[in-house]
């Protein structure tokens, strides 16, 4: 029994950082169109186990090899490579197919995927690389009533984009991207999460010129943000590294982002369909 096909054409579904393209799928095909309810595909009692040994020995057969292979509560998961460096991602459940994933794509522009070399306080841990950035991001799935759900951390809640680098339990290790206030380099942020709440912050450009000393002004301004200091600190943070001299838009962006508590401005589309008297 050869494993779904990932690839659809449809949009993706964005995991966090990781861009994932899932199928929800059962013997009888594939799921994946608006207004279906993919569990109409599923039977009750498949056997993971074998479900997941006979896509090995098929992908096997295309000259793939075994990579990881992590078994779960109700799941069995495997990835696996070629000679060409073409990626298989599969998660098997007790209802069929969970998680199919091919890597390279036409959908799925990242050079590999892969699971994590163990579970992580019970889910899995799926890893792709982000290229722009020259790191490795992962996302938490678990597997739950035969679904794969992704736990993945909110960055925007820190105003930020950002790329988990290290998952535990309840621990995460991230880089945070402020994208929006760049001037030439990007100010980020090295973090520790754990439960959500920030642990620790550290900046991440160094040097002395004009474009190095704003970056890092922001990420001074962020760092005092997420480390619960008021707004006044994080404008000064901002104020003594920041060189506004050609550059008092950005200024004034980086300021009403700080008033704003970090909070990005809603799109220009979203506002203009707010009611008059919203506040």
């Amino acid at each position: 029994m050869r494993p779904p096909p990932a690839a659809s054409g449809r949009s993706p579904q964005r995991w966090g950082s990781v861009v994932v393209h899932a199928f929800l799928v059962g013997c009888a095909g594939a799921s994946g169109l608006e207004g279906e309810d993919p569990v109409r595909y599923f039977q009750a009692g498949t056997d993971a186990c074998t479900l997941a040994e006979e896509a090995i020995g098929d992908f096997a057969n295309d000259g793939f090899v075994l990579r990881t292979r992590l078994r779960g509560d109700g799941f069995d998961a495997f990835d696996m490579v070629d000679d060409d460096g073409q990626t298989r991602l599969r998660i098997a459940t007790t209802r069929g197919w969970a998680l199919a994933v091919d890597a390279p794509s036409p959908e799925h522009m990242r050079p590999w995927i892969r699971l994590g070399p163990e579970l992580v306080g019970g889910a899995l841990v799926i890893m792709a690389p982000d290229a722009v950035r020259g790191l490795v991001c992962a996302t938490r799935v678990r597997v739950e009533d035969g679904r794969a759900v992704e736990r993945a951390v909110d960055f925007s809640a820190f105003g930020a984009s950002g790329c988990a680098t290290e998952v535990g339990a309840s621990s995460v290790r991230a880089r945070l991207f402020y994208d929006d206030l760049s001037v030439g380099i990007v100010p980020s942020l090295r973090v520790r999460l754990r439960n959500g709440s920030v642990l620790s912050a550290d900046v991440v450009t160094e040097g002395d010129e004009p474009t190095q000393r704003n970056a890092r002004a922001v990420e001074d301004a962020a760092r005092a943000f997420l480390l619960g200091e008021s707004a006044d600190s994080q404008r000064q943070a901002f104020e003594r590294g920041a060189d506004c001299t050609g550059r008092l838009r950005w200024c004034e962006q980086v300021r009403a982002r700080i008033a704003r508590e970090w909070a990005r401005e809603a799109p220009a589309a979203e506002a203009a369909d707010a009611p008059a008297d919203a506040e």
